[in-house]
């Protein structure tokens, strides 16, 4: 079975120009399936808006998609603002385990979708906040307040030196 098939459906996970990658079924002379898509011939780049949790989530099923799709090691730049950063950042520091798994959907499932939303759907990031305010009295400012949370509960201190070239 293809790596690009949504079993449950028969369906190609991408089947839309729309999406970029001009992956579309096709007659292979096989009326019962479509052809395997193309191999990624370019580099994939993408690009992660904001938004809060919600564009995280959103992000991380993109990751998700390109992984179905066979297309996540073809990835090469990957830009993003606010909450696609978190997914970003979570994609860009789970990158040597997805590299040694094969870069697969359920990998991607494991190590980037599922910690996630675990730490997403299992604390408040408003009541962490709220309780470390006292901190912007001195020269800390909400900004950096807010920041410290976010490396709390995803980053654990890993600097853009420290990740996978």
């Amino acid at each position: 079975m293809s790596p690009a098939k949504d079993p449950s459906r028969g369906t190609w996970v991408v089947d839309s120009p729309a999406v970029g990658t001009g992956l579309q079924a096709r007659p292979c002379g096989d009326t019962l399936r479509p052809a395997e898509p193309p191999a990624a011939a370019r580099p994939v780049a993408v690009t992660l808006s904001g938004g809060g949790f919600r564009a995280t989530l959103s992000a991380l099923g993109f990751v998700r998609l390109l992984a179905g799709a066979g297309l996540l090691p073809s990835l090469r730049y990957a830009s993003s603002v606010s909450g696609g950063s978190v997914a970003n950042g979570f994609l860009a520091t789970a990158w040597p385990g997805l590299r040694e798994r094969g870069f697969t959907a359920e990998a991607v499932d494991e190590l980037v979708v599922n910690p996630v939303v675990e730490r997403v759907s299992s604390r408040s990031l408003k009541r962490a906040i709220v309780r470390g305010l006292w901190r912007t009295l001195g020269p800390t400012n909400r900004t950096e307040v807010l920041a410290r949370r976010l490396d709390e509960w995803f980053f654990d201190g890993i600097e853009l030196k420290d990740l996978d070239p």
